[in-house]
């Protein structure tokens, strides 16, 4: 806005206010007021690029406006007059002043890109979403290693109908006692969304000494060997705050080595080794319910076998849970693992079953 002393030159083509200068003459004198920042115009900040283009477009405009005002007033010189008397030379000074206030203006204009660029890196940067501890996106993997307190029952019920069953209970401080190698029980398991994997392994290593009474062979070993893994494929078709459930497929393989060595006697040392090695498709359901307090119940089951490798496999657990900390959680409950297989000359049943104590570690 322009002052009201003050008079405007007529010869003075009128600068586009978006241009952000006024020129006004006050006492004679020309005064310009300096063009605010550079990313802003006449209060109003330049909030996009094209803001600034047309800001350049007025400043170029207004270049030429003054060029052809400076031309154009020595050919209306001698026809119009001008309402102000300025003192001699300050016409040529006025017109000096007007080109560096229009040089100004323009490089103005032309130099709000970089001053954008500047804010756009003041800016803070988006939020982007959280990811897992293994930095993959959308996947959790759980790691469970458990200790699980075998009692195993074992019967043998031989194909010829003349011999008799055998049937044997092994305690836990038996296995315990008899343990050749640490044993390994852990499990993992992988989800994104719905869907999930489910491994786990167990190997267990058993050896006893044989009494042979020193007659034909001087004493001797008895060892087996227990490995089964199941690899399960999961989805969760019900996801609640309070609980899940989740159905699966999947397969469970199973191997049995024993072998015997004896020693040197009225016979030669000898050693027997046998083993045996099969797979079962497996159904399965786990469902888990909230209780509150970080307490929680979970139960699973699978069958199978269906006579495709074994006539049966199946297994229970039932834990309570507890979450000690937001990354692990605490399991106390009770397993069973159950099948029924047919050898070449006897059928075999084995249930191992105990209580278990397990650690969930989220990563």
């Amino acid at each position: 806005m322009m002052s009201s002393n003050a008079a405007r030159v007529p010869w003075l083509p009128r600068m586009p206010p978006a241009a952000g200068a006024t020129l006004t003459i006050l006492g004679g004198r020309l005064k310009t007021r300096r063009p605010v920042g550079m990313d802003e115009v006449g209060g109003i900040p330049l909030s996009s690029s094209t803001d600034r283009r047309g800001i350049r477009r007025r400043a170029l405009s207004s270049l030429v406006l003054v060029a052809l005002g400076v031309a154009g007033s020595s050919r209306m010189g001698r026809k119009m007059k001008p309402n102000l008397d300025l003192p001699g030379g300050s016409r040529s000074r006025t017109l000096s002043r007007l080109l560096r206030v229009a040089v100004v203006i323009a490089l103005t204009g032309i130099g709000g890109h970089p001053a954008r660029a500047q804010q756009l890196e003041g800016q803070p940067e988006q939020p982007r979403p959280p990811k897992s501890a293994t930095g993959l996106e959308g996947i959790e993997i759980l790691v469970t290693p458990y200790l699980w307190a075998t009692w195993i029952d074992v019967g043998i019920h031989p194909s010829n109908s003349r011999l008799p069953d055998a049937d044997e209970t092994l305690g836990f401080d038996k296995i315990a006692k008899h343990l050749s190698w640490v044993p390994f029980m852990g499990e993992a398991e992988i989800r994104k969304g719905s869907y999930g994997v489910l491994i786990d392994y167990l190997h267990a290593p058993l050896r006893a000494g044989l009494n042979t009474r020193d007659i034909v062979f001087g004493g001797g070993t008895g060892g087996s060997t227990l490995d089964t893994g199941t690899a399960m494929f999961l989805y969760r078709p019900i996801a609640q705050p309070e609980q899940y459930l989740d159905v699966g497929v999947g397969v469970r393989a199973w191997g049995l080595n024993g072998d015997i060595s004896l020693n040197e006697g009225l016979l030669p040392a000898t050693s027997v080794t046998r083993g045996v090695a099969w797979a079962d498709p497996l159904i399965a359901a786990r469902y888990h319910r909230e209780l509150g307090n970080g307490f929680g119940l979970t139960a699973y089951g699978d069958f199978g076998g269906f006579g495709l490798g074994a006539h049966t496999d199946w297994q229970v657990i039932g834990t309570v849970d507890y979450a000690i900390k937001s990354w692990i959680d605490l399991h106390v409950g009770f397993r069973s693992l159950n099948f029924n297989y047919s050898l070449p000359r006897a059928g075999l049943d084995m249930n191992i079953y105990g209580p278990i104590l397990a650690l969930t570690f989220r990563l």
